[in-house]
């Protein structure tokens, strides 16, 4: 298979993975200076099943859908040889699965770090209608910058569609990581990702899967009916907000769990600033009293049963009490005294301090005991060792100068401080339309990890968008992604392609990715295609031109598949004068007579009638 050669435009390298229904590649694209990209290639042993023809079919349109950093992104898709395959991006790192085996448990920052992007992905493709399905470790990829990348939708379904998961072998999703309604085979909704999400990050922080048993139809069972173990009680430094967060994302029921990607994303985020904080744990829920009266006549019978040794029993501790109550202590109270106060506290009963871990608090200042074990009241012989843990204080990051970067440079300058981006509010001033002119807090303010930064852009109020990234995608597929984000002025101008038989492809955008652009103004695309058309006009008119170096372009109103956009056909400088002559010939693919608009530095001046002729 290596060598081979799909569609005439990719060339597979080598295999780098198999799933249930596809075999995935590293390919290099014949174009665009042969950018590496995965190529995912249905079976061929599947390529008569219908069933897998529908679900991959589903793959596609889901990707489709999609445009996230988070998100692995698709190029294309394609049929070679009557099979179908997905085109998509090469991600250099190793998946989330990989990291855990290797590496074990991560640390709550990290762990909630790569949550929140996994979230934010999540959050997206649920704004599409997208519910993954499939959310676990092994399809996350943390790529070389630490960025997490969620990949396969290959059983993704729109949540328009039904949605019902059936029972038994045809159940899909990865058992161990499975919600109950999935595992019941009810209809599941995006609350069914929070559930996968959950006990991915129980892994996360653990190092182990919440259950396991010899078989997946065991398994699934345990999702059903057996109850979660709090991941603290495997891993004790675990925050215990944390700790909440996780079992309510896991809670059996859809309803008891996070109703959004976002509301637990902000919740994670929380954490770094309460660690202990209880805003995420769950009410306890009643006993079942009728299960519990089998319990009460067993306890009775016990009870009976053991009533005459426990007057003995009573009788002989207190002998043993008496004789060993001069050698205990109660255990002092250390929470919140200074290291230096509770050493002379327990030294004062003859214990002694063992300070078994250091941490970052935003609850307690530095040097001060957050916990101690044993607890205070607690019976413990003179001589022994109390241990507790010390705050090192709350980490204080730093608010960076965001002054004059793009929306998408300041966000990563504060992920990279630890911080996360507030609101945004776009004013008109003198900086460059789309550039941070203003930040509240101001740079080099001390906050909490985790906190927000206000940016307020230049640019004009409710009219300004972050520009999406279509670059390397097919014209047919960029248009309506920029419609639907709310650019409404389109205009496309065509460049050699790279290589013959590509094209079709965008190669530039402008504005750049991440930008911060007014949807007032026009998206130009620099797509890769035919200069020359089948049909043909000659074009001549005199324009008044009142500024030097003025910028004609002439454009050509089109429509691909339902979304207007304008063929660039001709663009100059002009120079200062009146009556400036303009003459040239355009060429697009279709005849007949069409509109043309002529704009001066982006002003429209001027509309006309041109008929367009068969060169041949």
């Amino acid at each position: 298979m290596n060598g081979r050669i799909l569609a005439g435009k990719y060339k597979l390298l080598e295999k780098l993975g198999s799933g249930g229904m596809a075999d995935v590649y590293k390919a290099t694209e014949l174009s665009l200076q042969h950018r590496t990209v995965a190529i995912k290639l249905l079976k061929p042993e599947l390529g008569q099943d219908a069933a897998f023809l529908r679900r991959f079919g589903q793959e596609a349109q889901a990707v489709l859908k999609l445009s996230h950093e988070n998100i692995v992104r698709p190029y294309d898709v394609g049929l070679d040889r009557d099979m179908p395959f997905i085109v998509l991006e090469y991600v250099e790192g190793r998946t989330l699965k990989e990291r855990i085996s290797e590496k074990g448990p991560m640390t709550p920052r990290h762990a909630i770090n790569l949550s929140a992007q996994v979230l934010d992905a999540l959050a997206h493709a649920h704004d599409k209608g997208i519910i993954h399905r499939d959310v676990k470790p092994q399809n996350i990829i943390i790529n070389s910058r630490g960025r997490a990348k969620l990949t396969d939708f290959g059983i993704a379904r729109n949540t328009a569609s039904d949605t019902t998961t059936l029972a038994g072998a045809n159940v899909f999703g990865s058992v161990h990581y499975l919600s109950p309604e999935q595992a019941k085979g009810l209809p599941v909704t995006s609350a069914s990702d929070i559930y996968s999400m959950g006990i991915t990050l129980y892994e996360m922080v653990t190092g182990k899967l919440p259950f396991e048993a010899e078989s997946s139809v065991s398994v699934a069972l345990k999702h059903v009916q057996d109850e979660l173990i709090p991941p603290i009680k495997l891993n004790p430094s675990l925050p215990p907000a944390l700790n909440d967060i996780i079992m309510k994302a896991a809670a059996k029921e859809p309803k008891d769990r996070y109703q959004s990607a976002k509301a637990m994303r902000l919740d994670l985020m929380r954490v770094l600033r309460e660690p202990s904080g209880t805003f995420a744990r769950q009410a306890q829920q009643k006993p079942d009293i009728k299960a519990k009266r089998g319990v009460f006549r067993i306890a009775l019978v016990a009870v009976v049963a053991l009533g005459l040794f426990g007057a003995l029993f009573l009788a002989a501790r207190t002998v043993l009490e008496r004789r060993a109550i001069s050698s205990t202590e109660l255990v002092p109270k250390l929470v919140g005294k200074s290291i230096e106060e509770a050493k002379n506290i327990a030294k004062l009963r003859t214990y002694t301090i063992d300070i078994i871990e250091t941490v970052t608090s935003s609850e307690f200042p530095g040097g001060v005991v957050l916990e101690q074990e044993p607890s205070a009241g607690t019976a413990l012989k003179n001589g022994s060792q109390i241990s507790v843990t010390v705050s090192a204080g709350a980490f204080m990051p730093r608010v960076p100068e965001l002054f004059g970067l793009t929306l998408k440079e300041a966000e990563e300058a504060l992920l990279d401080a630890g911080l996360v981006r507030g609101d945004i509010e776009y004013r008109i001033s003198d900086a460059p339309v789309g550039t941070v002119f203003k930040q509240d807090p101001a740079e080099g303010t001390s906050l909490f990890e985790g906190d927000e930064v206000q940016l307020f852009i230049s640019g004009e109020p409710s009219r300004n968008i972050e520009m999406i990234n279509v670059t390397g995608l097919s014209l047919r597929r960029a248009l309506p992604l920029l419609k639907e984000a709310g650019f409404n002025a389109l205009r496309v101008k065509l460049t050699e392609a790279p290589e013959a038989g590509q094209e079709d492809l965008v190669l530039k955008q402008n504005p750049a990715y991440g930008e911060s652009a007014s949807n007032a103004n026009a998206v130009e695309l620099t797509v890769s295609g035919k200069l020359s058309g089948l049909y043909t006009a000659d074009v001549a008119f005199r324009v008044d031109v009142d500024e030097p170096l003025t910028k004609l372009l002439a454009t050509i109103p089109l429509t691909l598949g339902a979304v207007e956009y304008e063929r660039i056909v001709y663009e100059a400088l002009l120079d200062e004068g009146p009556e400036q002559e303009v003459s040239f010939t355009a060429a697009i693919g279709e005849g007949g007579e069409r509109q043309m608009n002529v704009y001066l530095n982006n002003v429209l001046t001027r509309k006309t009638a041109v008929t367009f002729s068969h060169t041949g």
